[in-house]
């Protein structure tokens, strides 16, 4: 069974006192930083839903026919609508798809549940489908939506949903919760995912920390003259678009406090402080500063379908640029 986070307990036991209550919303929309596990507590969520015994804390049985079906990927009455693998989006026909899933549950009948994860991605015209649904909730029906960017939902999407927030945990029950699950260098890797436990987590799995030391050892390589963007552009392809801006700004916090000369005992990344001020003695803070509200600039284009190579080229550029004598 899918496991409740520690950060995640005080929204369970609201939920599910609401269901205790009848009060449940037919439209559950989770908000949160990436990282968070949200996309498991949706499922967590819905496993329970759709169990036949539950226990007193909401949690499915694990025996029931529907529990074995909901963990075998089979079970008729739940749906999972994400981005399909050669899209960038989620699209209306996936939504219309739902739509008739959903108008197929009428009261007394047992429950549906669908999750569309991640919501911000859906297309307008999807987006605009979707609203028909939750203006008019058919029957038995939950849906429950994750959103780790509730800007980019319509307004009148996000009005019509309970919605239930999710916030960073403290250092200390990340770091413990990581260590539980025998992730080695908790806090280096908490360092490198911004916090976030679950991509901690992923990030050791997936070898996150060698690709950090390679995105340091390739942007220190810049600085010093010995790549050019193009090579260093081509080094930075394999990290995924939105860590890689991550990193960016949190070296170029760190390199404002240095030239700022704030204590280093204040820097996000302890491992890299000789670099840092290395690099922070040639340019003036003027230049750090507009350099972090380019990047910033730059962050709202990474959720667009943007060419890979090009991304990163314009990420190397903004670096020569303000490190250019």
């Amino acid at each position: 069974m899918t496991e409740i986070y520690p950060w995640q307990q005080a929204q369970w036991r609201e939920l599910q006192r609401a269901r205790q209550q009848q009060r449940l919303s037919h439209a559950i929309l989770l908000v949160g930083q990436r990282g968070l596990g949200l996309d498991d507590f949706a499922r967590a969520l819905a496993h329970g839903l759709l169990c036949e015994s539950p226990d007193e804390t909401g949690h499915p049985c694990g025996q029931c026919q529907p529990c074995t079906l909901f963990v075998a990927q089979t079970h008729p009455d739940f749906r999972h609508v994400t981005i399909l693998e050669d899209k960038t989006q989620i699209g209306v026909d996936q939504i219309r798809e739902l739509q008739t899933f959903m108008q197929l549950s009428q009261a007394g009948e047992a429950r549906k549940v669908a999750i569309i994860s991640p919501a911000e991605k859906m297309h307008i015209s999807a987006a605009n489908s979707l609203l028909k649904t939750l203006e008019e909730p058919p029957g038995n029906a939950l849906l429950i939506l994750v959103t780790h960017q509730p800007a980019r939902l319509p307004a009148t999407i996000r009005s019509r949903c309970q919605q239930v927030h999710f916030s960073m945990p403290d250092k200390k029950t990340a770091s413990e919760w990581l260590l539980r699950k025998g992730y080695q260098q908790a806090d280096e890797l908490l360092q490198l995912a911004g916090g976030a436990p679950c991509l901690a987590a992923r990030l050791s799995e997936d070898a996150g920390l060698q690709t950090w030391q390679t995105f340091i050892a390739s942007l220190l390589a810049f600085m010093q003259g010995r790549q050019h963007t193009t090579q260093l552009a081509g080094q930075w392809l394999q990290i995924p678009a939105e860590m890689l801006l991550g990193w960016q700004l949190s070296l170029l916090r760190d390199l404002i406090r240095a030239t700022s000369g704030v204590p280093t005992a204040c820097f996000e990344n302890q491992n890299q402080i000789q670099h840092l001020q290395k690099i922070a003695a040639g340019v003036n803070l003027e230049r750090l500063f507009a350099l972090y509200d380019q990047f910033v600039k730059l962050g709202r284009s990474v959720q667009a379908p943007l060419n890979p190579e090009l991304l990163r080229e314009r990420m190397a550029l903004l670096w020569a640029e303000a490190f250019a004598e």
